[in-house]
């Protein structure tokens, strides 16, 4: 009786205790049982005896003439079903009609204007105003190379086969732009999947003995990729730092400073 009133968990709870105490509510259990199946009973009757009313109504003809007069009733005279009635007059706005005493204003006689005699025309002379020179521009310097660049760029040019411990291979165009070779360069793997979404990221160390790259020169270099994604099918290649041959670094350790601007 108390988990009748308990909602959703109610019924579980008394349907449960009469499966495992069945020697003690056996006869409870059936009560209660056959009081939800007949209230289940009763509203779906409910339910269909409402049903049928609303139909019953719907469906009277009394209703429906009754309908159909409003509707009619709500038009407009002279306009019935979107066309015009043609037996009603159409509605013409009577003429305005103007208060006795007012007359049109008189008509003022127009003045013809008198003729002017004939005059000597002067000749007159034009002259050509001379136009100022535009003002000169002063020299511009060519901007001298930002050290803050970096002077190699890298691209992707082929990725090798997935393997089961997430390494690949990757080959990749290596251009320096620097008057140095390239002993060493920190890279910085972007990973992205077909919809070029990123879905992983990885930074690498890439040196050898002799020159990566030899100066303002381009070469291919193929390295190893690890913890590469499973549906990787791209590699954004980004350089972080790069070490030249006589020892030097980008960005070097030393703060840079912007270079000043010339004055005119």
């Amino acid at each position: 009786i108390v988990s009748g009133f308990i909602p959703f968990l109610g019924p579980i709870v008394a349907l449960v205790f009469i499966i495992k105490q069945w020697a003690i509510a056996s006869v409870p259990g059936m009560v209660y049982i056959g009081s939800v199946t007949l209230a289940i009973i009763s509203g779906m009757l409910v339910l269909n005896d409402a049903r049928r009313a609303t139909l019953e109504i719907i469906e009277d003809p009394d209703l429906q003439a009754a309908l159909q007069r409003a509707q009619e009733d709500g038009q407009a005279p002279g306009i019935r079903n979107g066309t015009e009635d043609p037996s009603t007059p159409p509605i013409v706005d009577p003429p305005p009609v103007e208060p006795p005493g007012t007359s049109l204003p008189a008509r003022r006689p127009t003045s013809r204007p008198l003729p002017t005699p004939n005059l000597p025309r002067s000749p007159m002379t034009t002259s050509a105003s001379p136009q100022p020179a535009p003002p000169s521009l002063p020299s511009e310097k060519a901007p001298e190379p930002d050290v803050r660049t970096c002077p190699v760029t890298v691209d992707m040019t082929q990725l090798g086969d997935p393997n089961p411990n997430q390494m690949r291979t990757i080959r990749a165009r290596v251009r320096n732009t620097a008057r140095q070779p390239i002993r060493e360069a920190r890279l910085s793997l972007n990973y992205f999947d077909g919809r070029g979404l990123r879905i992983g990221r990885w930074t690498t160390v890439h040196s050898d003995s002799t020159d990566l790259v030899p100066a303002q020169a381009t070469n291919t270099l193929t390295f190893q990729a690890f913890f590469v994604p499973q549906f990787t099918r791209s590699v954004g290649i980004k350089v972080e730092s790069i070490r030249f041959a006589n020892g030097e670094r980008w960005p070097s350790i030393g703060p840079t400073l912007a270079h000043p601007a010339s004055t005119p």
